[in-house]
């Protein structure tokens, strides 16, 4: 089973709107890079509402007309899309609250909840049988499906509600599947998105490691925790409290599938972008790992080989996800008719650097990918 996770910059329709068809084709040739079973986007933008209701806004928009493309490929697989949910109640910054939203492969996955969705009260709840799903998402999940992910979780030793650290932090959003051939193990997916400091990011992780989901892993059970974490293993050594924190869920899957080895997660917007430096990081690449995937197996389970790739297009992640700019960067160093200024600015066009990165493009963060 394959997993992509990608922080998709404050993602809604217009991020598919936008630089038409350039970021719309970056996404889709992305996730068909290779047979994906999981594809999860983090940092997907709502409106404001009760924490583990249905998300709004942009970020609904986008998500379904996101599930729509990944149908409409040749040959796609059963792409669906659990509903999203709030994941926190009040304001991030701004006016808005945001979800994750995670596509799966219909015709490889069966979607078991582990909550239902619960029209009376507005939210998901662990009430059996639950109510069917409102209009706007009626069409995400398979007919009769009306399970629904979670977001509120308790520690696993006193069973008190955690926060991620704080009660006004994103949740993460758990989600549970069945595989429908071999060995047909329970996938555990706990997505995360953890508050843009190191200090709470290394926090947030110490709590993820505590859920009773996490810690309690059955036989023919694999529980994968996949996100944008914010806290830099680049910089693991320099600071004891926080590496002491986040250890605290790296001990427990150890060991970890991704290391600042398979590359650096961030790149830098538009506007700040150079060419300078030497591949595969030029001018572009930040020196910033927040990005992972964890993965710890039931009794009885064996690992595959996970086959971790940070997926980067701006150079290509070898024959699967090629280079996606019109004119490359080295095309672009050799051109004799380009000064430096013009060099940079075909750098940063729309159909190239710019597609691919924040601001007019897709993202800040690159995708990750691997074998469960």
């Amino acid at each position: 089973m394959r997993v992509m996770v990608w922080n998709i910059n404050r993602f809604t329709g217009n991020t598919l709107a936008r630089n038409i068809p350039y970021n719309e084709w970056h996404i889709i040739e992305t996730v068909y890079g290779q047979a994906l079973d999981i594809f999860i986007v983090v940092e997907v933008q709502s409106g404001q509402g009760l924490r583990g209701s249905l998300i709004n806004g942009g970020g609904r928009t986008g998500s379904l007309e996101l599930l729509a493309m990944l149908r409409d490929e040749a040959g796609a697989p059963d792409w669906r899309l659990v509903p999203p949910l709030r994941l926190v109640q009040g304001i991030i910054g701004q006016n808005y609250t945001e979800g994750i939203s995670v596509f799966y492969n219909n015709t490889t996955l069966d979607f078991v909840g582990p909550y239902y969705w619960n029209a009376n009260q507005g939210v998901a709840t662990a009430i059996n049988a639950g109510t069917p799903y409102p209009n706007a998402w009626n069409g995400a999940l398979p007919g009769g499906n009306n399970r629904a992910g979670k977001v509120d979780f308790t520690h696993y030793q006193n069973g008190n509600a955690l926060e991620f650290p704080n009660a006004n932090n994103r949740r993460p959003f758990y989600t549970e599947f069945v595989e429908r051939g071999g060995a047909a193990r329970t996938i555990k997916l706990l997505s995360a998105h953890l508050p843009p400091n190191q200090a709470d990011g290394a926090l947030g992780l110490n709590r993820i490691s505590n859920i009773t989901e996490i810690r309690n892993v059955g036989a023919n059970e694999v529980v994968i925790v996949a996100g944008d974490f914010n806290f830099n293993l680049i910089n693991i050594g320099q600071n004891h409290v926080n590496d002491v924190r986040a250890f605290s869920l790296f001990n427990l899957f150890l060991p970890v599938q991704f290391t600042p080895a398979t590359g650096a997660t961030r790149i830098a917007d538009t506007n700040n972008a150079t060419m300078a430096g030497v591949a595969p990081g030029y001018g572009y690449l930040l020196n910033e790992y927040l990005d992972n995937i964890f993965v710890r197996y039931g009794g009885g389970l064996a690992a595959p080989a996970h086959n971790p790739i940070v997926v980067n297009r701006v150079v290509g992640s070898g024959p699967n996800y090629p280079i996606d700019m019109a004119r490359t960067i080295p095309q672009i160093l050799a051109d004799p008719n380009l000064d430096a200024n013009g060099q940079l600015s075909l750098f940063r066009e729309d159909y190239n650097y710019a597609h691919i990165a924040r601001f007019s493009g897709v993202s800040d963060h690159l995708a990750l990918v691997m074998d469960v």
